[in-house]
C-alpha cells in the first residue's frame, strides 16, 4: 500500500475510535500535493513544527475532544520506513501523542522494538487498521506546542462548520431575536420559529454563525440560546418583523450607520475572535491605519506567523508560496492564494459592527484592490 492509501485508512480510523475514552475533536490532513484532491481526506491545512533550522508538517494533526491534546501522524507506505520514524519521534517536540503509520508488510522487529523504547505510537495498515503500540501521553516542549494551538485554534475558526456563510451579519443576529430564552428546539423546527424574518434557504449555515458568534449552543439535533444570546436579546429588544426591516436596510448600509446597537453588541461578540484581534493589531502598523489585502496578511504574518498562515491563506495552495523554512515568499502570493472568505464575509461583518470603514468587499478584487481601513 502507498503513503495516500495508509493516509487514508488512517484518517478514517482516527474518526471513528476512542483515545482512552476520548474521540478526535478536529483532524487535518497535510495540503501537500501529494495528499490533495481526496474528499475524504477534507479539511486540508498545513501545521508548522519548527524544529530549530528546519520545519516538519505531520501528515496528519488531530485535537482530542479534552481540547488540549495534540496527535500527530507521520504515513510511510512500504519505504522509507526509518526516515519516517525518526521523523514522528520529532513530532513529540510539539504533540502530546505521536504515530508512525505504516503499510503491515513494511514494519519490521527492529522499528517496532526502537519506537516502543522512544515511546512513538505505531499503527499498520492493511485490510483493517490496528494499532500495534499506544505511546503514553509526553508533554512537549511549551513554545513548539504553543505554536501548534495557534494553528488548530485558528484552523478551527475558519474551517467550513465554524465559518460566516453570509456576508449580512443580520442573518446570524436573527436567532437571538427569534428563539425564547432558556428553551431546547428541535433542529428541525427552526425554520417555523423564523418564518417572519427572509432566512436563505441555507439556514443552517446561518446558524452555524450564530454558534461561532456564541449566540446558540448545540446539543445532539436541538439549539437553545446561549446566556450570551439571552444578553443580546435583551439588548437589541426588537421583533423578528422589525428585525426584518433592519436587514432590508443593512443591504445598503452598515448597521453601525443606523443601528448603533446592533452593531456594539455584534462587535463585543467578534472581538472575542484572534481573527479580528489579529486584523486590528495587523492595521495599527500601518501609519494611516489602512492597508490592502496583500499588505494586511503580510503585515499579519510578521506579527503572528502561525495564525496568519492559517486565516489569510488557502491550505491547498499554501505549499506553492512557502520555502522549507515555510517562508511566506511575498513575490509567489496571488489572490488565488487567500481566502475570498477573508476578504467577503468575514470583512463584512467587521464592516457592519464598525471595526473598519465600508471600502467595499474584496469578492472580485485583485488583493491590491481590496483596501481595509481601521474606523
Amino acid at each position: 500500500m502507498d503513503e495516500l492509501g495508509v493516509v487514508k485508512h488512517v484518517h478514517r480510523f482516527l474518526e471513528n475510535t476512542d483515545f482512552q475514552n476520548q474521540r478526535v475533536a478536529q483532524l487535518y490532513t497535510d495540503a501537500h500535493h501529494t495528499l490533495l484532491g481526496e474528499k475524504e481526506l477534507r479539511p486540508y491545512q498545513r501545521f508548522t513544527l519548527e524544529l530549530g533550522d528546519r520545519v516538519a508538517h505531520p501528515d496528519l494533526v488531530a485535537q482530542l475532544d479534552d481540547g488540549e491534546t495534540l496527535l500527530a501522524v507521520e504515513a510511510k507506505g512500504t519505504s522509507g520506513i526509518t526516515r519516517g520514524l525518526a521523523q514522528a519521534q520529532q513530532y513529540q517536540e510539539g504533540f502530546h501523542l505521536s504515530f508512525l503509520a505504516t503499510d503491515a508488510s513494511a514494519l519490521g522487529s527492529s522499528t517496532e522494538r526502537f519506537a516502543r523504547r522512544e515511546n512513538v505510537g505505531l499503527i499498520t495498515v492493511q485490510e483493517d487498521v490496528r494499532v500495534v503500540h499506544w505511546p503514553l501521553p509526553k508533554q512537549p516542549w511549551r513554545d513548539p506546542a504553543r505554536a501548534i494551538l495557534r494553528q488548530m485554534e485558528a484552523a478551527g475558526e475558519v474551517s467550513s462548520q465554524n465559518t460566516f456563510l453570509y456576508n449580512l451579519p443580520t442573518h446570524y443576529l436573527a436567532w437571538a431575536i427569534a428563539l425564547e430564552p432558556d428553551k431546547w428546539y428541535d433542529q428541525k423546527d427552526l425554520p417555523d420559529e423564523i418564518e417572519r424574518y427572509p432566512m436563505p434557504a441555507e439556514w443552517m449555515g446561518a446558524l452555524r454563525g450564530a454558534r461561532k458568534l456564541g449566540l446558540i449552543e448545540e446539543g445532539g439535533n436541538r439549539v437553545r440560546l446561549t446566556p450570551t444570546g439571552e444578553a443580546v436579546q435583551d439588548i437589541l429588544g426588537t421583533s423578528v418583523e422589525e428585525w426584518a426591516e433592519v436587514h432590508e436596510r443593512a443591504k445598503h448600509k452598515p448597521l453601525v450607520d443606523f443601528k448603533p446597537q446592533a452593531a456594539a453588541a455584534l462587535r463585543l461578540l467578534i472581538m472575542q475572535d484572534s481573527m479580528t484581534r489579529l486584523i486590528i493589531k495587523g492595521l495599527r502598523q500601518f501609519s494611516d491605519q489602512r492597508a490592502s489585502f496583500d499588505e494586511l496578511a503580510r503585515k499579519c504574518s510578521e506579527i503572528d506567523y502561525d495564525r496568519s498562515s492559517v486565516l489569510f491563506f488557502v491550505p491547498e495552495k499554501i505549499e506553492d508560496i512557502t520555502n522549507r523554512k515555510a517562508e511566506i515568499e511575498r513575490e509567489k502570493v496571488s489572490d488565488n492564494h487567500l481566502r475570498s472568505t477573508t476578504s467577503y464575509q468575514f470583512k463584512s461583518v467587521l464592516k457592519h459592527t464598525g471595526v473598519i470603514e465600508d471600502t467595499g468587499l474584496g469578492k472580485g478584487k485583485k488583493p491590491e484592490d481590496d483596501i481595509w481601513v481601521l474606523r
